[in-house]
């Protein structure tokens, strides 16, 4: 279960946490072989119903023979929203689509430290005027132990492809535009025997990682809580 909470700064909203924009999906993998995981899951923003999966292509070794984990990550998820105000953007079926694929390189330089670079790709079927339907991005993580059971977390996410002017301006030639914005996310990690639970503070408001990487318009310095 992932859940995000609303903006720290929204009023009367306990930091976010009784946010009106509050996001949450609830979902279910399965490792098939010792290399595959797949999933499903279901959102509450956009009603999206995402099917994952995940592959190990090579493993680091404590040789160090090789010296890096590459993992291949992906999905495809469909809009469920229904209602006259979507027609104008989902004339067909094809049009809820949208995909994402992810190489993750990491590497674990010791016991408490693993650090990784991500370059991923995000597609949608159906765009605005002032968007692509597909953005290049690339993403850096680490995580560090500070005990057997807590970790600290950090991850930067960039967009390459950028799109042109902003969409809430009457001027053509604005030169910002807020959906070109990047991702960052400070978190920590809580591990038990049978589980492990992970608070971030970011500006992200998606699950999907698509939505994040093409539809976040939330400003770096005002985070959400989830």
């Amino acid at each position: 279960m992932q859940h995000r909470f609303g903006s720290i700064f929204e009023d009367n909203s306990l930091f976010g946490i009784y946010g009106a924009n509050t996001n949450i999906r609830l979902g279910l993998s399965y490792t098939v072989l010792d290399r595959l995981a797949i999933g499903y899951g279901f959102s509450r923003t956009n009603r999206l119903h995402d099917f994952n999966w995940k592959v190990a292509l090579i493993r680091q070794t404590r040789s160090d023979r090789t010296p890096l984990s590459i993992s291949y990550n992906g999905n495809f998820a469909i809009d469920g929203r229904s209602g006259d105000s979507n027609d104008d953007l989902f004339y067909l079926r094809q049009h809820r689509y949208s995909n994402f694929h992810q190489l993750i390189f990491a590497r674990r330089f010791s016991s408490k430290l693993s650090l990784q670079l991500a370059p991923s790709i995000s597609h949608y079927n159906a765009v605005e005027d002032f968007e692509k339907n597909d953005r290049f991005a690339i993403a850096f993580g680490g995580r560090y132990k500070i005990s057997p059971q807590t970790s600290i977390l950090i991850d930067y996410s960039q967009p390459i492809t950028m799109f042109d002017r902003d969409p809430l301006s009457t001027n053509p030639d604005a030169p910002h535009n807020p959906l070109n914005q990047p991702g960052i996310s400070f978190g920590v990690e809580f591990a038990t025997s049978a589980h492990a639970f992970q608070i971030f503070f970011t500006n992200y408001n998606g699950i999907v990682p698509q939505q994040n990487y093409m539809k976040n318009t939330n400003d770096i310095f005002h985070a959400t809580f989830h």
